[in-house]
């Protein structure tokens, strides 16, 4: 018993040593990451072994104790001892050591049973063969538990041996927790955004995560060699990825200075040479050297400088609009107006400082309102449309006599935007706009009858006119000298010129107050241009222009009205008639067919001619060409475009000096829109 107590007392100091050292080595092995709670609570665990060892090693070092008081010492020990003899059998055991195995103390006659693990008596030939302590952990059933224990078995002089148990089952689940700790610590560390190294007291490179490697741009290969701080300054100041030092020793002294200053966390803001900016922050590590973070600044401080500039522009912009506006919390209380709201509503910046409800403001103005006879009732009425929440939008007639126009609007955080814009000088205008368009409407009411009365008025007599010279100029009554005939041909001439006039002038006017009417129908092209052309050329005094007339005699028919388009080329041809010379002239009328059924009418002459300044005057009412010397309205050009766009065509006109003119209107061979519009036989404008 005595040998067992020598050889359990030099067991207990190398196994309980060599457990608190394999537990330690791995605690130092994780010490980079590992969590600071878990970590005391391993280090209590040491420590208590450690006290537990060593209170045995000073039990059985009491060499004076008796074998009955150390057998009872060992008894009271909370872990199992045994004792195998020269046969590897066990003849002793503790009280602790037949718990865990479930058999009567100090029952030594079923070997078998003694076994903590089935595999035990192995481990102990083990240490019998190499005569050398030997340490391994196995998981044994005590009591419905599964237990992880750290068995250590060492060899006795009389060629048996010793062993005790301890039961690590806590300490291994603090490690596993500890080792899953590591691995989320270290992966939360490589998925970081942050650039993440840790350097050991001696300032070597511990760690390193990917995002450091991607903001350096640092050799992996020159990393993996743990180089020291002092030497990754140097690789990224040779690299220009520091900041920019006037003195860049200064600068390393102080960083490594750091190592043994700082004693809370320490920030710095590097401004790099490729327009980075970083926040570099340095914390105390648990190592004894420090944890360096580098976030990259950049996006964040351009978002911020984005959001200081919309903020300020948004500022100016409020400051300077010509409304009035004011934001209010979704409690009713004033939160932002502008100096417009306050000088509309004639409120002082400090009232409104206060942020009041919109009750108070209501109060406050309410010698602005025309508010009838109950004022509560209009006060709840505002109120309401505030309460509301959705966007309306009101006239406000004050007492001052301003008129205003008051939107609501619902903000995405919940406030109420309110405006007010001074509609007084609009509202005006419109009232005057009102009473000029009444006076217009009846100057067009006074126009149209004028026109109903030159119609009736003048051209009765001037019928007669016109019918009883062609009478005299016909000798119906008898032969005429010479002057009679002249001056009865004048008439007849004077009489047409001015039924052309009337004409005109009821055409244009017709035109424009969108009474004039188009009679649709389809007719031949061909014979109603021909019948133009040989009226013009019959109707006109020797000497004349010649006057050429080219178009296909089968070009077809078209819809439109067949009087509207013959008074559209007699127009125009009247008018390069007043051009061309008299003897040497010549006037083209062509019609042709173009791309997509379009009927071409053409005239063109060899007159003067007009400059191209002129073009877009040409078929202006009333507007005479410089150089034209002829008497005239000025109107036979306008009616021709007002008539060639009223059957959904165009005109266009092409001229140089000297060398004439063309005139050219574009319509489609069977308009659809007229066809449908004309499903009455007419069509009516305006």
């Amino acid at each position: 018993m005595s040998q067992l107590f020598s050889d359990i007392n030099s067991l207990a100091v190398i196994g309980v040593t060599s457990s608190v050292a394999a537990i330690a080595a791995f605690a130092l092995t994780q010490v980079i990451t590992k969590n600071k709670k878990e970590k005391n609570n391993l280090q209590k665990e040491i420590d208590k072994l450690t006290n537990e060892n060593n209170n045995l090693e000073k039990i059985l070092s009491k060499e004076s104790l008796e074998n009955n008081d150390k057998q009872q010492i060992l008894n009271k020990i909370t872990y199992p001892i045994w004792q195998r003899d020269e046969n590897l059998e066990i003849i002793f055991f503790n009280e602790f050591y037949s718990k865990i195995i479930d058999i009567a103390p100090n029952d030594y006659e079923n070997t078998a049973s003694k076994e903590l693990h089935k595999t035990s008596k192995l481990f102990a030939e083990k240490v019998k063969e190499t005569k050398l302590p030997q340490i391994e952990r196995k998981h044994v059933i005590s009591s419905g538990d599964r237990r992880l224990f750290q068995i250590t078995e060492v060899p006795l002089s009389d060629g048996g041996t010793v062993g005790f148990a301890r039961d690590i089952t806590e300490l291994e689940e603090a490690k596993n927790e500890m080792k899953l700790h590591v691995a989320v610590q270290e992966n939360l560390l490589e998925s970081s955004a942050s650039a993440v190294a840790i350097y050991s007291a001696d300032r070597h490179l511990q760690y390193y995560n990917n995002a450091f490697i991607n903001l350096w741009k640092l050799d992996e290969s020159f990393l993996s060699n743990k180089p020291l701080y002092s030497e990754i300054l140097e690789e990224l100041r040779e690299k220009r990825r520091l900041p920019e030092q006037a003195n860049f020793l200064e600068f390393k002294k102080r960083n490594m200075a750091m190592f043994t200053t700082i004693t809370d966390k320490y920030e710095e803001i590097y401004h790099l040479p490729s327009g980075k900016t970083l926040r570099m922050v340095a914390i105390p590590h648990e190592n004894g050297g420090l944890l360096f973070s580098y976030e990259d600044l950049t996006d964040q401080l351009q978002l911020e400088r984005t959001y200081n500039t919309i903020i300020s522009v948004n500022k100016y912009t409020m400051e300077n609009l010509s409304e009035a506006v004011a934001v209010f919390h979704e409690d009713g209380k004033l939160q932002l107006w502008n100096p417009v709201f306050a000088d509309m509503w004639q409120v002082s910046s400090d009232f409104l400082k206060e942020k009041p409800h919109l009750s108070e403001i209501l109060e406050k103005t309410q010698f602005l309102y025309e508010f009838g006879e109950d004022w509560d009732l209009f006060k709840q009425t505002i109120l309401s449309i505030f309460n509301k929440r959705h966007s309306e939008n009101q006239k406000l007639e004050r007492t001052d006599g301003s008129i205003l126009e008051w939107h609501t609007a619902p903000l995405p955080d919940g406030n109420m935007l309110m405006t007010y814009n001074d509609i007084t000088a609009s509202m005006n205008v419109q009232k005057s706009l009102r009473a000029e368009k009444k006076a217009l409407e009846e100057a067009h009411n006074i126009k149209a009858s004028f026109l109903e009365n030159v119609s009736y008025e003048l051209r009765s007599p001037l019928t007669s006119i016109k019918g009883f010279s062609e009478v005299l100029m016909k000798k119906y009554f008898g032969e005429l000298n010479e002057k009679q005939e002249e001056y009865t041909k004048g008439i007849f001439d004077s009489a047409e010129k001015l039924n052309l006039f009337i004409t005109n002038i009821l055409d244009i006017s017709s035109i424009d107050a969108g009474y004039m009417t188009l009679e649709i129908e389809e007719f031949d092209i061909y014979n109603a241009i021909a019948n133009v052309v040989t009226d013009i050329k019959t109707s006109i005094e020797s000497p004349t222009p010649n006057i050429i007339f080219k178009c296909p005699p089968k070009i077809g028919r078209m819809s439109g009205d067949e009087e509207r388009i013959k008074q559209i080329i007699t127009n125009i041809i009247r008018n390069s008639i007043k051009f061309v010379d008299k003897e040497t002239g010549e006037i083209i009328v062509k019609i042709s067919i173009k791309r997509g059924g379009i009927i071409e009418f053409s005239v063109k002459d060899n007159g003067a001619g007009i400059s191209s300044d002129e073009w877009q005057h040409i078929f202006k009412k009333f507007y005479k060409v410089r150089n034209d010397t002829f008497s005239g309205s000025g109107l036979g050009l306008a009616i021709a475009k007002s008539f060639v766009e009223l059957h959904g065509g165009k005109i266009e006109i092409k001229s140089k000096v000297n060398l004439g003119t063309e005139i050219k209107c574009s319509f489609p061979r069977h308009n659809k829109d007229l066809l449908k519009k004309n499903s009455a036989k007419e069509v009516q404008l305006g």
